[in-house]
């Protein structure tokens, strides 16, 4: 055997010894129990570099470059809505299962329905998607709640399919039921010629609360048809009291009085509209000028000017047929501050002389007649006194009382933002929101009815004279 060949017999054969010496370990310690199961490093906690590489370029799904296509509104019937969002990144279209999945929340009701998408293959994280919900058949009326008046109610009702809006008796028929005595009303709509549905929606009726505006020429144009829809009550300025002088004698002063520009304009269009209305009077009563030549006292000339003024806001407003439900004496100007406790007093000649009128026009039990005080100006202008109290209590047939709070246009809940005593008609508010108030911008004095005040009227008799 040649040299070479034995180096090579004496390699192998090294090698072989190698192999089987190996073997024999490894089962040796197979035998004792260690486990020499290989591991892969990332398998262990440690990421491979490949892995890692491939982690750094995941992309956030929240990412601005990822966009997502709005989505249109949604109709419900009886499932749950599952609309599919467009997604886009660097405006390549991106696609579900395998750059994102979808999961959705809050989808089976009208509101706000929610998607959440969330990351997937080279794109990481979650985002939520909003989308509307709408009613396939949605039916509103302009209030969920009226004043009981004896009569039965029937709120005007919009009905829409898919956001277009229906046409009644065609489309659509509406019936009423439980609509005319206090408590829970429900109207019924069912479709008609290429509809088929039928749905239901409730509505309330109250004795009190209700919705008061009172308006002047102040507030412009009012389209009192859409008015009509949101309000229960009106009341008018039909006259106004010029604050500059004195005004029972035309020996001192000219007159000093006017009607409100709106106030016929207004009146015919509720007389039209059927809506209810009353007229208020915004008064400064004088007391006897200091150059007065004649011997009456102060608080017998204020008493004149009352009744004079009396027959001055009769005549501009029981005009051309025009008749308030109610009248109301407007006692607010700081042109009443001289006159002080004695505004009371005047107030009742002012009140009596009212009552003649009206028994001189036919009405055989005279007009219902209001006083608008403030809580602080009660007692200044003599309403806690005696002779003031008497007046409130046999003279006014309601008190109307006005005190704002935060004045947000929603009614106060918290107790110094209300009236300090009971009243009749809280004024609440001169930023209370009624479409078709175009010339204020759509706001107005707003007040509701207490039937627990001193006087406890339920509201509907404010509608009849």
């Amino acid at each position: 055997m040649s040299e070479n060949a034995r180096k090579t017999n004496s390699g192998i054969m090294g090698r072989l010894v190698f192999l089987i010496a190996c073997a024999c370990a490894v089962a040796l310690l197979g035998f004792v129990g260690v486990n020499l199961a290989v591991q892969p490093l990332h398998d262990a906690g440690f990421a491979s570099p490949v892995a890692q590489a491939r982690a750094a370029k995941k992309i956030s799904i929240k990412s601005k470059k990822v966009k997502v296509a709005k989505i249109d509104v949604q109709y419900y019937s009886t499932k749950a809505l599952k609309p599919k969002p467009k997604l886009t990144y660097k405006g390549k279209k991106l696609k579900k299962g395998k750059h994102y999945t979808l999961s959705y929340k809050n989808n089976a009701k009208a509101g706000t329905g929610k998607i959440v998408v969330k990351g997937k293959g080279k794109f990481k994280g979650k985002r939520t998607v909003k989308f509307k919900i709408k009613n396939k058949i949605a039916i509103s009326t302009p209030r969920t709640k009226y004043i009981y008046t004896g009569k039965a109610i029937r709120p005007p009702v919009t009905v829409k399919y898919k956001g277009v809006k229906l046409a009644v008796d065609v489309d659509y028929t509406v019936s009423y039921s439980s609509n005319k005595k206090v408590g829970t009303a429900t109207i019924t709509v069912k479709g008609a010629g290429k509809y088929s549905f039928k749905k239901t929606k409730n509505f309330k009726i109250t004795k009190d609360g209700g919705v008061v505006i009172d308006v002047s020429e102040h507030d412009g144009t009012i389209q009192w048809g859409t008015v009509k829809k949101y309000i229960d009550l009106a009341i008018l300025r039909s006259y106004v009291t010029l604050t500059v002088g004195s005004h029972a004698h035309k020996k001192y002063n000219d007159k000093k009085w006017r009607q409100d520009v709106y106030y016929e304009s207004y009146a015919t269009d509720c007389e039209a509209l059927d809506i209810p209305y009353g007229a208020y009077a915004y008064l400064v009563f004088k007391g006897a000028p200091a150059k007065a030549k004649n011997k009456m006292g102060y608080l017998e000339y204020a008493k004149l000017d009352a009744q004079l003024q009396a027959d001055a806001f009769w005549d501009v407003t029981f005009v051309n047929g025009h008749r308030p439900s109610f009248i109301v004496l407007d006692l607010e100007d700081e042109g009443l501050f001289d006159l002080g406790k004695n505004t009371a007093i005047a107030s009742e000649a002012f009140v009596d002389r009212i009552q003649e009128r009206a028994v001189e026009a036919g009405y055989e039990d005279g007009v219902k007649i209001g006083i608008y005080v403030g809580t602080w100006t009660y007692p200044m202008f003599g309403f806690e006194t005696d002779e003031g109290a008497r007046v409130m209590a046999e003279k006014a047939d309601f008190l109307w009382m006005p005190i704002y709070g935060k004045n947000t246009g929603e009614v106060p809940t918290a107790a110094e933002h209300m009236p300090d005593r009971p009243y009749d008609m809280w004024q609440y508010t001169s930023q209370g929101k009624v479409k078709g108030l175009i010339g204020s911008g759509g706001v107005a004095d707003m007040s509701l009815i207490s039937t627990t005040g001193p006087h406890a009227h339920e509201m509907s008799w404010y509608f009849k004279p």
